[in-house]
Parts: structure tokens; C-alpha cells; sequence
């Protein structure tokens, strides 16, 4: 549950030395803008959903919704390691958004949050908990997100560590901690950029441009006046680490080339970096499994793998599933041709050998 009282004792213990006027009136305006009883009355009614169950229902309760066009959303690699980054405009709505659309395409996500929201029960399977992405970041921390990595899981950060504010280019994130791209060393995973065209209120900004606290305070009363609103998102093509990694810069200057990267993503404009297409997401089991039946068996190994011998048919599920696993294979260790699938005009002539595991589709 949210209580705002006992927030700003922990995060600022000298304010109980201030006078119990001040303290009153301060705390009951910081319940009103962070909206505490609406947000304890929703965790009340909800207290049985656990995550991508409560984000929806979150997403449902404030009508609050997100676009992405078909190509986009195939940009996002359904298995192994990635560490997506996606710029911060409105504090938690993007966040969870962000969370609701890869976790269609994979469950397998994470997200770096605050300790703040970690807060959240309902939501912590799917958080890592990160202060910030500095060089103070707990080694714990960062543990857990290489492990995630390891895993072959998708992990979310936004490295500007902190909400977009108003600039004079526009609504834009801050500088872009490095932070990320130490994980991206040691897992040797791709990065993949996403922008969230979105923005909070002029009152927001304003706020922040007087007194950035403030401002931070007023993220609950921001996501409270989403109702209704639809944001929308661009996925681009992923990145290779190797790629960063031969830059002969700095790390705070590959982040901040990834950032104008991201941003050039939202223009449509032509990318900084070399990018390669995501693998195709996987075919349809049940497909690859009747088009299996009319080939030829050959036998069984002896842990009752199936061993088919299959001939090129135009537009086969089969095929696909062999040129996506093919392209993810080689990607690996570093090799691949950068496309979706790995097939060429030789595989119409070669006969397949396909081994079969029935037992994978439990």
C-alpha cells in the first residue's frame, strides 16, 4: 500500500524536525497530489492480480492505451538475451505499457525499476530492482540483471534514469547513464531501442523547471490524468554489441550516440548504427507438426526423438522454422546474416534432415 507519510520520513529524515504545521500541511498536500486513497482503494480491490494480470488491469482502469503498426512489433525478438532501451516521457503508464508489449510477444521480461516502485507487490516478479544506473548501483543489482541476461531473458531500462523534461529540442530524456552497456558487455546481448511518443502535462513541466522535486511528486497526479489517452511506440531494428563495442570512444559517449540513435528512430530518420533484422518470431507448432506427417520418417534416436527426412515446399512453415532457428543459432556466436531467417536459394534443392521432439510441446 502507498503511504506517503512514511515515504518522506524515510527519504528526507530531517523533515520530522520541522514543526507539526508544516509537517501537516505538507504531507496532506503530498497525499492529494500523489492521489494516496485512490491508489490504496485500487490496490485494495486488486490485491488478488499478480503481474501482467495487475498491469492490465491498471492499463483497463484508467482507459489508458498504446499503437504500434505490424512491422514494428515484429521487431521485437520473441526468445534470447536483449536489453531494450526506451526513452522515460511519463514516469509509470509508459513503463507498464512498455511491459504489456513485449511480455505479448514473451514472457520472459524484466524491467529495471526504482526501489520506489518496487514497492509494488503485485508487480515485483517482473521488476529488478536499481536505484539508478550510475556507478553506485548496488554489485546485487546488477547481478540479477546479468543473470536475467544469461537466462536469454528481454530486460527493460530506461538509462536516462529519471522522467523526460521539457528542453528546447522538445520533451527529451536527460543524459543517458552508461550503466546499461556494462550488462551488454558481459551477456554480449543486442541492444534494441524503443521510443514512446508521449508527454505529461505543461503543469508538469513547469513544476520542474521551478523546483524538479516537485515535479517528481506529481508523477501520480500525471498518470491520473491519462484517462483515455493512447500513446504510441516504434521499435527499431536491433544493434549488436560487437558493433558498440569497436567504437574507439568512451562508454558515456556510446551512450549518448545510442540516445540520438533512439531519437532519430522517432523522426524516421536514417539510424546512427548498422542495425540487423530481429529473427522471426517462431511458426505455428501445430503447423510445422502437419506438415511433418506428410514427410518421410526415418526412425527414432533413442530418446524418442522423431527423425524426418523433408523436401523445400514454397511458403513452409517447416522451412521458416529452420531458417529462424538456423539465423538465431550462428547469431550466437556472432556470426548470421542479419536477416529474419537464414535461407537461401539452395535450400529449394537440399533435402532436410528434420529431428523431431514431440515431448517440446508439452
Amino acid at each position: 500500500m502507498l503511504n506517503i507519510e512514511h515515504a518522506v520520513q524515510q527519504k528526507f529524515p530531517n523533515f520530522q524536525q520541522k514543526s507539526p504545521w508544516i509537517q501537516k500541511s505538507t504531507i496532506g498536500f503530498l497525499r492529494k497530489i500523489t492521489h494516496e486513497q485512490e491508489v490504496n482503494r485500487f490496490l485494495e480491490q486488486h490485491q488478488d492480480l499478480q503481474g501482467f494480470d495487475f498491469i492490465e488491469q491498471v492499463l483497463d482502469y484508467f482507459n489508458f492505451s498504446y499503437s504500434i503498426n505490424h512491422r514494428h512489433r515484429h521487431n521485437i525478438p520473441a526468445t534470447g538475451r536483449v536489453v531494450i532501451v526506451a526513452n522515460h516521457p511519463l514516469g509509470a503508464l509508459d513503463g507498464l505499457s512498455l511491459l504489456k508489449l513485449v511480455g505479448e510477444v514473451r514472457r520472459d521480461v524484466k524491467i529495471i525499476a526504482n526501489d520506489m516502485l518496487m514497492n509494488f507487490s503485485a508487480v515485483e516478479s517482473l521488476f529488478l530492482p536499481v536505484d539508478n544506473l550510475s556507478k553506485t548501483t548496488r554489485k546485487s543489482s546488477i547481478a540479477k540483471i546479468i543473470d536475467a541476461l544469461n537466462k536469454e531473458q528481454a530486460v527493460i531500462v530506461f538509462p536516462a534514469g529519471e522522467v523526460s523534461r521539457i528542453r528546447p529540442s522538445g520533451v527529451r530524456d536527460g543524459k543517458w547513464n552508461s550503466g546499461f552497456l556494462n550488462f551488454a558487455k558481459k551477456t554480449n546481448s543486442p541492444i534494441l531501442p524503443i521510443y514512446i511518443d508521449a508527454r505529461n502535462s505543461s503543469l508538469f513541466y513547469s513544476a520542474s523547471m521551478v523546483y524538479k522535486p516537485l515535479s517528481g511528486m506529481m508523477l501520480a497526479h500525471e498518470m491520473f490524468n491519462k484517462n483515455s489517452k493512447n500513446i504510441s511506440m516504434r521499435v527499431g531494428e536491433a544493434i549488436s554489441y560487437q558493433q558498440i563495442e569497436q567504437l574507439p570512444i568512451v562508454k558515456a559517449e556510446k551512450a549518448k550516440l545510442l540516445r540520438r540513435h533512439l531519437y532519430r528512430l522517432a523522426k524516421g530518420k536514417k539510424p546512427l548504427f548498422t542495425t540487423e533484422q530481429t529473427i522471426a518470431h517462431p511458426q505455428d507448432r501445430r503447423e510445422i507438426k502437419r506438415e511433418l506427417q506428410q514427410a518421410e520418417l526415418l526412425g527414432e534416436t533413442a530418446d524418442n526423438k522423431k527423425i524426418y527426412l523433408f523436401d523445400y515446399k514454397p511458403d513452409s512453415a517447416v522451412m521458416h522454422e529452420v531458417g529462424r532457428l538456423r539465423e538465431f543459432t550462428f547469431r550466437q556466436v556472432g556470426e548470421g546474416t542479419g536477416k529474419r531467417r537464414d535461407l537461401d536459394r539452395y535450400d529449394r534443392d537440399y533435402r532436410h534432415l528434420i529431428l523431431w521432439d514431440e515431448n517440446e510441446l508439452l
